[in-house]
């Protein structure tokens, strides 16, 4: 027997936290090197949230990260030449484990651990917590949600100079829904299908995926989205 009702309430806290943190503008001693387009795919382990304590849910990211050449000419930040073209594009995985459990002092609260790998042979790991002060409506189209992931900046040498770089994105677009049939799908795990219908959303305070004019699809087992990034470099003295 499937415990659909449970899927009501307070769960979709936790859907759409996978990258988001505060909005916060860049220092006045930053320099921008390069923007940047996002897609991300991101598929939710219900299974494991259902059949465990309800207390965490694990999310697994794939991302590419794109500079187009237009948007990024070369760069110079106190005397040295940045050009993050070379970087492009930028494969990354990330895993988020995200607190659902009502009432549980850390709910809302989402870690996330990834790894990114740039064309030209880098490899950057990053590690970071966030708390998500409230749930947003998830629905195909274009979205903006007033808030930007930031995550930690890191330290980088180039032409003997040392130098902060962070960056900065916005989700622009939720692209498609990932929908399985059925509950018991979503509790077995399988492979969810790509909805792309304009309009499209998740059930407010439910997994349930519905039409535009509110007619039962499926249930949501995670999403695809579209966001806009910029980079920041910054010399430390």
């Amino acid at each position: 027997m499937t415990r659909e009702f449970s899927v009501r309430g307070s769960i979709l806290r936790i859907v759409t936290v996978a990258v988001i943190l505060f909005a916060t503008g860049a220092r006045s001693a930053e320099t921008r090197i390069g923007r940047s387009v996002s897609h991300n795919r991101t598929v939710y382990d219900w299974k494991r949230y259902f059949e465990g304590d309800w207390r965490d849910v694990l999310g697994r990211v794939e991302s590419t990260t794109t500079y187009a050449p237009s948007d990024n000419p070369p760069v110079e930040v106190a005397g040295v030449p940045f050009d993050v073209v070379r970087s492009s594009p930028v494969k990354t995985e990330s895993t988020t484990r995200t607190i659902a459990r009502p009432g549980d002092a850390e709910v809302g609260t989402t870690w996330i651990e990834s790894v990114s790998r740039t064309a030209d042979g880098q490899v950057v790991r990053t590690s970071f917590s966030l708390r998500q002060p409230r749930p947003e409506p998830i629905a195909i189209g274009p979205t903006d949600t007033g808030m930007e992931v930031r995550p930690p900046p890191r330290e980088v040498e180039i032409g003997g100079k040392r130098f902060r770089v962070s960056s900065v994105s916005r989700t622009v677009s939720i692209d498609a829904l990932l929908v399985v049939p059925t509950f018991a799908d979503l509790l077995a795990g399988s492979a969810p299908r790509e909805l792309r219908d304009p309009g499209a959303r998740v059930e407010t305070g439910s997994l349930r995926v519905v039409s535009a004019s509110g007619e039962a699809i499926g249930f949501y087992a995670g999403d695809e989205r579209t966001s806009r990034g910029e980079d920041f470099a910054e010399p430390i003295q």
